[in-house]
């Protein structure tokens, strides 16, 4: 798989049994795949033709969005459960319930919520992310007691108890895509 440039561009060239010629951009690099009757040259202009896609992939995906992500810390599993009682107790002049906690790798949610089960499933990656996103995704959690859909009634008690929800859910939103890698 030879190292090639065209245009500031790095990519990683490779030659097999296909039709086509495909471009895949990565957070590793780009990397083309082209068949073997194509020549070389064909591969770089293909790149450069597709600079501006690759160009805003890169800005998009690539660059640090979250300086604060590098100095947060961890928090245990265990210390989820209390953090949720804290909430719910917190929550409970809404009539929110104190229920049951379940952490566990998930791939496109940062939690859901069983009301008729008395249960909250929360994504372990949110143990890794600033603490206020995991107490955003709680307290949206447990909002679903009250406000079964997310109309008016719903986002004013999520505000009422994480005044900045917007921003934390927009960023959240940045990160999904990493949820399913």
């Amino acid at each position: 798989m030879p190292e090639r440039e065209i245009g500031g561009i790095k990519y990683t060239l490779t030659i097999k049994d296909v039709k086509n010629m495909n471009m895949r951009i990565k957070k590793e690099g780009v990397f083309v795949s082209m068949p073997y009757n194509i020549p070389m040259r064909y591969a770089d202009a293909f790149v450069y033709k597709n600079r501006d896609k690759i160009e805003q992939y890169r800005e998009k995906y690539c660059k640090p969005q979250y300086e604060q992500l590098e100095i947060m810390t961890t928090t245990p599993e265990d210390e989820v459960t209390s953090l949720v009682r804290k909430w719910a107790e917190k929550m409970a002049e809404d009539k929110v319930p104190m229920p049951d906690v379940r952490i566990r790798e998930m791939k496109s949610m940062w939690g859901n919520c069983y009301v008729n089960r008395n249960f909250i499933t929360l994504n372990k990656a949110l143990l890794d992310m600033p603490r206020e996103y995991l107490e955003y995704v709680i307290i949206h959690e447990l909002a679903h007691f009250i406000h079964k859909d997310h109309q008016k009634g719903f986002w004013a008690l999520v505000s009422k108890y994480c005044p900045g929800w917007k921003e934390i859910r927009k960023n959240l939103k940045k990160y999904a895509g990493d949820l399913r890698k």
